[in-house]
Formats: C-alpha cells, sequence, structure tokens
C-alpha cells in the first residue's frame, strides 16, 4: 500500500476524531462551500423555498409558547406534524435576536444553523465515500466537494427545513455503527441516541434504522443491537405514542387531513415524470423556489450530465469498492429504501418530494467519491464546473429577485 492510500485507509479511532481529520484535510473545499452558503442565505428572498414558511412557523411556535405544537390549533401549519429536533435547535439560535424583536435576525440566524448542518453533512459524507470504496486520496476531498457545492444541497439547507439534519443525524449513527472503535456498546447506545434524534427530526430517516438494525443482526453483534434498539426507543417512542393519542396514528397523517389540508397523489407519476422530479431535486432548485425561474437549455445540459456523471460514478464505485466492508451494500439499501418509499408515497398516497429520499444522498456522493480513481484532479474539475456554473446561476437569477415574502406571521 503506498502513503498516499495509507493516509486514507479507515482507522481505529473514534468517529469523532475521524471526522475532524477529515474537515481538516478538506477545509479548502468547506471553507469555499461556506461562502456559497453565505450568498444562498442572503440572497434567497424568505420564505420562497417551498416548505420554508410553515417550517418557520414551527420555529415561531416553539419561541413564543415553549411547547410542542398540536395540528390544527391557531399559529400551526401542516409542517405541526413533523418531530421537534430540528426547530428546537433553530430556536436556540433564533431566541436572542427573538427575544430583542429583531425578527429578521432570527430568521436568517436560523438559516445559517443550517448552512453549518451541510458543512458537517459534506464532511460524514467524504467518510461515507471512503469506506464505500477502496482506499484513494482522492475519494474524501470529490464527496466532500460535490456534497458542499451541490445547488439542490445548498438551496434546501440554507432554507428553514428539517432535511439536512435528519440526514446528518442519521449518516452519524452509520458511521458510529462501522468505525464502533474500543467500546462497541458505548457506540452502540451513541447510534440509538442519533437514531432516535434522526426519527424526532424527520420520518423519512427510517432507512437508517432498518439498514443498522438488520446490519447489527447479520451480525450477531445482539447486545449491540438491543442497546441501539432501547436508546432510540426511548428517545423517540414518546413522539410517536403522541401521535397515536392525539391523532389516531403514528405519522400524524389523520391529523393533517383533519386540520383540512389535502396533498392528494402525483397527477402525473409515470417512469419519466419521477425520474425528472428525482433528477431536478438532486442538482437544480427551480422547483424548490416555487418555479419562479426556469432552467434555460445550457443549465438542463449541464443537469444531464451530472447525472450520467453520477451514473459512471457508480459503475467505478461497484468496480472499486471495499472489500469486507458492509458499507456498499448499506449505502445501495438505503437508497434503494427511500428512493422505493417515495414512489410508492407519491404514487399512491400523497404528492411527497424527492427531498423525503435523500438518505439516497449518501450513494450520490459515494459515487461521486468512486470517480477520483479515474483521477482527482479530472474528477473535482468533472464535478466543480457544472455545479459552480448552476450555483452561479441561481444565484445571478435571485439578486434583485422582486418577490415578497411568503414568511407567516
Amino acid at each position: 500500500m503506498t502513503a498516499a492510500a495509507r493516509t486514507v485507509a479507515p482507522r481505529t479511532e473514534s468517529v469523532l476524531a475521524e471526522l475532524i481529520r477529515l474537515a481538516r484535510q478538506s477545509w479548502p473545499i468547506l471553507a469555499a462551500g461556506a461562502l456559497v452558503s453565505v450568498a444562498f442565505v442572503a440572497l434567497v428572498p424568505a420564505g420562497l423555498p417551498y416548505d420554508e414558511p410553515a417550517h418557520w412557523l414551527n420555529v415561531q411556535f416553539y419561541l413564543d409558547h415553549g411547547r410542542l405544537p398540536t395540528l390544527g390549533e391557531p399559529g400551526t401549519s401542516y409542517e405541526a406534524q413533523m418531530g421537534p429536533f430540528a426547530y428546537v435547535l433553530y430556536a436556540v439560535v433564533a431566541a436572542p435576536f427573538h427575544f430583542l424583536g429583531a425578527e429578521t435576525a432570527a430568521f436568517y440566524a436560523a438559516r445559517v444553523l443550517g448552512a453549518a448542518q451541510l458543512l458537517v453533512l459534506a464532511v460524514m459524507l467524504a467518510a461515507v465515500a471512503l469506506r464505500t470504496v477502496k482506499p484513494h486520496p482522492g475519494v474524501a476531498l470529490v464527496a466532500a466537494a460535490a456534497a458542499v457545492l451541490n445547488p439542490m444541497l445548498l438551496a434546501v439547507s440554507t432554507s428553514v427545513q428539517n432535511d439536512t439534519l435528519a440526514l446528518v443525524c442519521g449518516t452519524g449513527a452509520l458511521l458510529t455503527v462501522i468505525v464502533r472503535g474500543p467500546r462497541p456498546m458505548r457506540a452502540a447506545g451513541v447510534a440509538g441516541l442519533l437514531l432516535g434524534l434522526a426519527l424526532l427530526t424527520k420520518v423519512t430517516a427510517w432507512p437508517f434504522v432498518v439498514a443498522l438494525g438488520l446490519l447489527l443482526l447479520w451480525q450477531r453483534r445482539i447486545r449491540e443491537l438491543l442497546v441501539m434498539a432501547l436508546v432510540a426507543a426511548a428517545v423517540s417512542g414518546w413522539w410517536f405514542v403522541r401521535n397515536i393519542a392525539l391523532y389516531g396514528d403514528v405519522t400524524a397523517r389523520a391529523g393533517v387531513e383533519r386540520a383540512g389540508y389535502d396533498f392528494p397523489a402525483l397527477p402525473d407519476a409515470g417512469p419519466l415524470a419521477l425520474a425528472k422530479s428525482a433528477v431536478t431535486y438532486l442538482w437544480l432548485p427551480t422547483e424548490y423556489v416555487r418555479n419562479i425561474i426556469a432552467a434555460p437549455a445550457a443549465i438542463e445540459v449541464l443537469v444531464a450530465g451530472l447525472t450520467l456523471t453520477v451514473a459512471t460514478g457508480v459503475v467505478v464505485m461497484l468496480r472499486q469498492r471495499a472489500v469486507g466492508s458492509p458499507m456498499p451494500i448499506l449505502v445501495a439499501g438505503i437508497a434503494i429504501a427511500a428512493v422505493a418509499a417515495w414512489i410508492a408515497v407519491a404514487v399512491a398516497a400523497q404528492a411527497v418530494a424527492f427531498r423525503t429520499a435523500y438518505p439516497a444522498m449518501l450513494l450520490v456522493h459515494a459515487a461521486w467519491g468512486a470517480l477520483a480513481f479515474l483521477g482527482t484532479r479530472r474528477a473535482l474539475v468533472v464535478a466543480l464546473v457544472p455545479l459552480v456554473a448552476i450555483d452561479l446561476w441561481f444565484l445571478a437569477h435571485m439578486v434583485g429577485l422582486d418577490v415578497e415574502s411568503m414568511l407567516i406571521g
């Protein structure tokens, strides 16, 4: 093994130590991502991203009432169905400004917190990529760069939402179980805590729960499985009991319907429509900003190129997958489960965005990392040129956009 390969091979260290090491190695790209994130925070009009007004209303409810909202009560929206973790964190950073009456500053403080979560997620995705493919010095850098400069991840993360935090918690649990460290029972407890928090953020994190449970069962790590399951249940179980008590079902969908909100299934749920929606939510934030802007042909060509590049990366990843590691199977399984669930819900129940399938981002960015085997510099160019071009195009259209704030309250 070469010296370069040894620097990226999995080590016997804690998850936190590994993530800190990767962050130090990737600091230039993280710094660039932070600068772009600030531009997204500042330039995208408040409330323009889908669901942001409803999410922000939740944050305001926590700030004003100091308790959980109930669907249908005054001052709530359909997002009152969501678990509290993301909103509690937003409320913590927004509270100093809120109590001074600076609501605008409180809102943008919440957005900045989301941007910070993206930087953490980028490092985690780099760690996942390192354990999905064989050791290579460029894997982490390419995976982190593709994540932190992804226009769609930037647009989502720099708005008030709960998608990024759910992905951070789920990915953290995955890495904790895989890395394990010298104290496996403590690692199992931490993984359970993170899974519980992921479910308290957004229930669409369930593929992480199933995947890690099956992994520990298959590896006969029964004591670890029990600890992880008990901690996850203790952290999040009360939320589902509350939903049953208040609304009669674990997901609170019945409460959403009784409150008068209607989200029918997609009117056009054919394969091409679903594929277009998925590709859009991977790269292009046009639908996320309520289609107030439309992508020209040149941007659509870049999006198509990104999709084909990732497909190539998946092929490379399969050929260069890590030997003896369960991560390739876990990443693929989580992605398949998340996408299948999204399709089933969108076709049969209600129109939900592909964001609910964002656990598949682990596969996408492992594929980006695998492209380093074709040359790190080449892979960075292939990733960064189209991503940055879309970022700049999007931000240019946000500058001076005359849109009345859609924030509620």
